[in-house]
């Protein structure tokens, strides 16, 4: 996210300009993968990445559509510092995505090498959104929609489940066929969907919640990102600060759009991801340390999260990108 500072950035990786504006593969230097651009029937448009980064570098992207536009972003994968042209950094990771409107290009992805990046976006007119939003404009999204140009913002906010989920099923292995086009329609429109839901609408607890409860809610947030292998099971949370587990799921649900379960098999695998590309610790003793009992269920659910098994980002720490 966005701070005083801004995010580190490095003053010695060399700078790639990208131009996916015919909507063509592109090989990007220091990096293995592809990026690409698809520009769909329903006035969306789509961009994927999947990179093996094996060397600090920044992408430097020429303006993508002519208009000015509306873009969502976010990472399935690995991390990168994005740079606005007006000077503005915010970090996009697996837990926070930018949502963000363009009128010029020169935007900048700062990529840190030894990482996979999973990214995706989706993009569209700002005329187009006012036209599919009519009637129904959120007010906090209304002041980034005027058609003048010249407009430069962005914004940041987490990544909810069912946006993640969305996102990571483009990268899953897919039969091509008649309804492929439309498949990737119907999913970029539900993600531009989600992520406006997600910019728009205030998910903290509400004014009406007991304070009790607020302070209960936040032991058990603090519990489970500090003892993250040692967590007894839900129900048993919910008692030590006196709440029913329908009721902490409740006050999940509105916090992060999630039950408690979900927020902690999250934590577990981003908290197993980190220590797997940090090296020192064998796959069987990420998943101890993260509260798996055994490998071959942290494994599937490893695998299933960040699209390849835990051995393979652990090799690519020890060995390097040709491992």
């Amino acid at each position: 996210m966005e701070t005083d500072a801004g995010p580190d950035i490095s003053d010695t990786a060399p700078i790639h300009h990208v131009d996916l504006g015919k909507g063509q593969k592109f090989a990007v230097p220091g990096a293995l993968g592809h990026l690409k651009r698809l520009d769909l029937r329903n006035g969306f448009t789509l961009f994927q990445a999947e990179l093996e980064i094996y060397h600090d570098c920044t992408l430097e992207f020429a303006r993508a559509i002519e208009e000015p536009w509306i873009g969502g972003t976010l990472h399935v994968q690995g991390r990168s510092i994005i740079e606005m042209t007006n000077g503005q950094t915010f970090e996009v990771s697996p837990q926070t995505a930018a949502f963000s409107r363009f009128d010029s290009g020169g935007t900048k992805f700062h990529l840190t090498g030894g990482q996979v990046l999973r990214h995706v976006g989706v993009s569209t007119t700002a005329s187009n959104l006012r036209y599919r939003l009519d009637g129904t404009l959120p007010d906090r999204l209304r002041p980034h929609l005027e058609p003048e140009d010249g407009v430069l913002w962005t914004d940041t906010f987490p990544i909810g489940n069912q946006l993640r989920s969305l996102a990571t099923s483009l990268f899953s292995p897919q039969r091509r066929g008649p309804a492929h086009a439309l498949h990737l329609e119907s999913i970029s429109a539900l993600m531009f969907s989600k992520m406006v839901d997600a910019y728009c609408e205030d998910t903290t607890v509400p004014d009406d919640i007991l304070e009790w409860e607020r302070e209960a809610f936040l032991t058990v947030v603090n519990q489970i990102q500090s003892d993250i292998g040692t967590l007894p099971p839900v129900p048993l949370l919910a008692g030590q600060v006196n709440l029913t587990e329908s009721r902490l799921n409740q006050l999940f649900r509105l916090n992060f759009e999630t039950t408690c379960a979900n927020f902690i098999r999250t934590e577990r695998l981003t908290t197993a991801h980190h220590l797997l590309e940090k090296g020192g610790l064998s796959v069987k003793e990420v998943a101890s340390a993260v509260g798996y009992s055994h490998v071959s269920n942290f494994s599937r659910a490893y695998r299933d999260r960040f699209g390849e098994p835990p051995a393979r980002t652990l090799r690519r720490t020890t060995n390097g990108p040709d491992a």
